[in-house]
């Protein structure tokens, strides 16, 4: 993160002329210009993902190193994607064995530290991340890759907070981009994708070895005002307005008094693995607030020395 230092201005200074260098300072940088609030690129290696005060990430992995596992590579241990998107080290989030019932988590969560919060009927946000699909065996399937998650529930209650307000899915070899669109702003308390629809879908298998890069402009309202709009290796795929896009309300009805989304939650989730181990790196993870942040946040992934590569049969819905 870059931040301007502001230079003392002589008492010989005219005052037309400090007042043409504060105007133009605020011309360039305005008040609410958008700055990053979070960001996650995995150089500090392993140390990135261990959940402490200072790493970038903690890890929520089930059965680790038995049914899935998160870890840090390099370069050199990156297969078929190569390198990492920018830098030198990259996230790597792995399925590696599972079968019928047993749900795979291999994610990695923000760490701010603690949870990154979205607050509903708040500011812009802007978000990026970078995915290289390494592994996917025939028949492959998960839930989800990407998530901005619903705040959770106390452990028990019967009133449901489930929602994602951006998912990036994925069902078979097709890749996709929800969002919620919930007039009533009630959960239906069916996970992730309570009130969710897709928006955008391509072909996950034909991006296998290729960098994808996403980026995210988004307003969370609970009153009808808010908005999105979804870039895909740079081209823009999706857009939406006038949406209530979060869950405030729970399944029981009750307005939810967590007031945020948090995330982002990055790596394989979701059913059951039942067709081989599968591989998916993460690199370029961050998070802006204010207006106009699609360089800011998109500026790892452009500083890489790789053209990303655009998957076939791109499809917006």
């Amino acid at each position: 993160m870059t931040f301007l230092r502001k230079r003392q201005l002589g008492t010989a200074l005219v005052p037309a002329f400090a007042l043409t260098i504060a105007s133009l300072l605020l011309t360039l940088h305005p008040a609410n210009a958008a700055q990053l609030v979070w960001g996650g690129d995995f150089e500090e290696g392993a140390s990135s993902i261990n959940g402490s005060k200072t790493a970038d990430f903690a890890k929520k992995v089930e059965q680790a190193g038995i049914e899935a596992d998160a870890d840090v590579q390099s370069a050199s241990g990156m297969g078929g994607c190569t390198r990492p998107r920018a830098g030198n080290y990259a996230g790597r989030s792995r399925v590696l064995s599972g079968g019928a019932g047993e749900q795979v988590r291999a994610e990695l969560k923000a760490n701010a530290p603690g949870v990154v919060q979205f607050q509903w009927d708040g500011p812009e946000y802007w978000l990026a991340v970078s995915l290289c699909l390494a592994d996917w065996p025939s028949g492959s399937d998960v839930g989800t890759v990407y998530q901005i998650h619903a705040p959770n529930e106390a452990s028990g209650s019967r009133c449901d907070f489930a929602g994602n307000a951006l998912t990036i899915g994925v069902s078979k070899d097709t890749g996709y981009i929800s969002i919620i669109d919930n007039p009533s702003g009630i959960s239906k308390g069916s996970g992730a994708f309570s009130n969710t629809k897709n928006v955008y879908s391509f072909n996950f298998r034909n991006t296998l070895g290729k960098w994808q890069d996403f980026v995210f402009k988004i307003k969370l309202s609970t009153k009808g005002v808010g908005y999105y709009t979804a870039w895909h290796n740079g081209t823009q795929v999706a857009s939406g307005s006038g949406l209530v896009n979060v869950n405030w309300k729970d399944s029981c009805g009750n307005p939810i008094a967590k007031k945020y989304s948090n995330g982002p939650h990055v790596g394989f989730y979701g059913g059951p693995n039942s067709a081989g181990p599968k591989t998916l790196y993460i690199d370029s993870v961050s998070v802006a607030e204010g207006t106009s942040g699609f360089d800011l946040v998109s500026s790892g992934a452009a500083a890489a020395s790789a053209v990303p590569n655009a998957p076939s049969n791109l499809v917006v819905q």
